[in-house]
């Protein structure tokens, strides 16, 4: 079968698998690899420029709440992993998918990792299915690391077919510098992040047999600076101009932002929610409980649902999905950041001329300022500071799923729940204020020395 380009980075294709045709098949092309689908759904194979073959198996977990694929690799074509018998075996993980049931990678794969010398792409695939696949936010650092380490540009060597113990801190800062260079700092301090994650978890499996970590002999620091702390906090009037342009866009994104506004919550632990987090039953104690695998602290994180959530929820379409703010019926949650940042910059740059010019002032003079969806949450924080409530600095801590020290974790478990929700009204009878002030020329002096800062 021959392949389509050679400008394509890789190939897919579907038919059914044999023996005969993946001994007549050729390698990819050069830095590229072919996946072939079996007529089975969920079942394949990826054919790499070595003309190595691997049987995967890739089906979302019925019932899983991310919904996101699980990817298993059952083992390299050969002697031991003939197409039939990678048949049987996908059948295997296929029928616990469907039925709602976590696999497990097979035993096979530790042998052949280690038949393999254990190479980079080997653990790579096992890190994918023996940990990533189990994080919320594992698909993005998969795909770094396919990306960036498996399967780069041309241009950039590829550490896939290096045995990990072969790998050295040079190598490490070279695909570090690489992504500097093009001009992403931030994504390659995240690419540093990830490979030193993998690393770490590579010299816990006792098989491959690593004593050092080439990460170790890297300060990411020298190579991308140090990463800088914004400290933006939104004025009255910015305040205002987002809260417009959220309610312009209305459900999902839109909704979603102001749920931003009256929780304070990091985006991701907000745009993932879920119907079955939250008791809606109209009394005191209703709250929405965030399990600890969204959460960065890793522990459950529970919301009041004050009278402005509540009036926020009750006008979310309910969908045949779970997802609270989804574009496709709720079966997956909103993911657009990027864009959604850039879109509410623009739309509160025109709000911003626009009462410009209704003051009477020169909207050109009003400059786009860079925003981002952390902004949100700092000026929402800094904002609480002026509600006074005893013991504030614990609740306004606990609001924002910060760790507390050892002793009050251990001494004081009071959740501070009537505290945390008395502050979540205040917040929102006072952010009604600015957003819909009484006068068209509302003063905007709160917080206006910060912002001199």
């Amino acid at each position: 079968m021959g392949y389509r380009g050679p400008e394509q980075r890789k190939l897919s294709t579907k038919r059914r698998l044999s023996d005969t045709f993946l001994d007549k098949h050729g390698p990819a092309p050069p830095g590229q690899r072919i996946t072939i689908w079996d007529t089975t759904p969920g079942f394949g194979c990826r054919i790499t420029d070595k003309r190595a073959i691997s049987f995967f198996v890739m089906r979302r977990r019925a019932g899983a709440r991310n919904a996101k694929p699980t990817r298993i690799v059952l083992g390299p074509y050969g002697p031991q992993w003939r197409t039939a018998t990678a048949l049987a075996c996908a059948r295997s993980y296929l029928n616990q998918l469907s039925a709602g049931v976590r696999p497990r990678p097979p035993k096979q794969v530790k042998a052949d990792h280690q038949v393999q010398g254990a190479l980079f792409r080997s653990v790579a695939d096992a890190y994918h299915t023996g940990h990533l696949q189990y994080l919320e936010t594992g698909l993005k650092i998969w795909r770094y690391i396919d990306r960036e380490l498996l399967w780069p540009s041309k241009t950039r060597a590829s550490s896939r077919n290096k045995p990990i113990r072969n790998i050295t801190a040079d190598d490490v800062q070279a695909h570090i510098e690489a992504l500097r260079d093009s001009g992403r700092k931030e994504a390659a301090r995240l690419l540093f992040e990830a490979i030193r994650a993998l690393f770490k978890w590579a010299k816990k499996q006792r098989s491959y047999k690593l004593k050092r970590l080439p990460t170790d002999e890297i300060d990411p620091n020298a190579i991308l600076g140090r990463k800088s702390r914004r400290k933006c906090i939104l004025s009255n009037e910015e305040l205002r101009a987002l809260w417009h342009a959220a309610k312009q866009l209305g459900y999902p994104d839109g909704t979603y932002v102001q749920l931003l506004f009256l929780t304070a919550l990091r985006h991701r632990e907000a745009a993932w929610a879920t119907w079955d987090e939250f008791m809606l039953a109209g009394k005191e104690d209703d709250a929405w409980i965030i399990p600890a695998r969204r959460m960065k602290a890793a522990s459950p994180q529970v919301v009041p649902i004050a009278q402005d959530i509540a009036a926020l929820l009750s006008g979310i379409p309910r969908f045949c999905g779970t997802h609270v703010f989804s574009f496709n019926g709720g079966h997956s949650p909103i993911n657009n950041f990027t864009t959604l940042r850039e879109k509410l910059g623009r739309m509160m740059l025109h709000e911003l001329r626009r009462l410009a010019k209704a003051r009477g002032e020169d909207p050109a003079k009003v400059m786009r300022k860079p925003f981002y969806l952390t902004d949100i949450r700092r000026t929402v924080r800094t904002r609480w500071s002026a509600i006074g409530i005893p013991q504030g600095h614990i609740v306004r801590g606990l609001m924002l799923a910060l760790r507390r020290t050892e002793l009050q974790e251990i001494y004081n478990q009071y959740a501070y729940f009537k505290e945390r929700k008395i502050v979540l009204q205040e917040w929102a009878r006072r952010l009604k204020n600015i957003v819909e002030p009484e006068s068209p020329h509302f003063s905007d002096t709160i917080f206006h020395s910060l912002e001199k800062a």
